[in-house]
């Protein structure tokens, strides 16, 4: 008799690296259509000219988010965020709970850490070498074949 719930797929590793850069951005509020997970070269180089277009328009909106949380961690001990970076972790969260096409399954004890790890690679990837970042984090992780 075959399993009626079969166990949840793990994502590959370049599923879970997109995943987790469109859930960072979908979490800034910014709007976008992509979700494609690339299969080959030429989609991931679509992939990465489009997100890098997305991160580079929105780059003062990552630079001001980055800032405030810099600020809330210098100033103060007990790390009680607000803002724009309250409202993208909150977001975050949420989108990691609910958003279907990128179910990552972490642990919710590390979302707030992964959510900051993801914003900070965001805004690294918005910078002047951050398209070649990118690309080669991305065609490292690209199934062979």
């Amino acid at each position: 008799m075959m399993n009626e719930n079969p166990a949840p797929s793990t994502p590959s590793p370049l599923e879970y690296n997109l995943s987790l850069i469109y859930l960072g951005i979908l979490s800034l509020e910014i709007e976008t259509r992509l979700n494609v997970i690339p299969q080959n070269k030429t989609d991931l180089n679509f992939v990465v000219d489009n997100v890098i277009k997305l991160l580079k328009k929105n780059q003062e909106l990552l630079y001001r988010v980055v800032s405030l949380w810099e600020q809330i961690e210098t100033l103060q001990s007990d790390q009680e965020y607000y803002g724009t970076i309250k409202d993208y972790i909150e977001n975050f969260k949420e989108s990691v709970e609910n958003y279907e096409k990128f179910k990552l399954n972490l642990p919710s004890d590390k979302i707030k850490d992964i959510a900051l790890n993801t914003l900070t690679e965001l805004l690294f990837y918005s910078g002047i070498s951050g398209e070649k970042l990118l690309r080669n984090k991305l065609e490292n992780l690209l199934p062979q074949g």
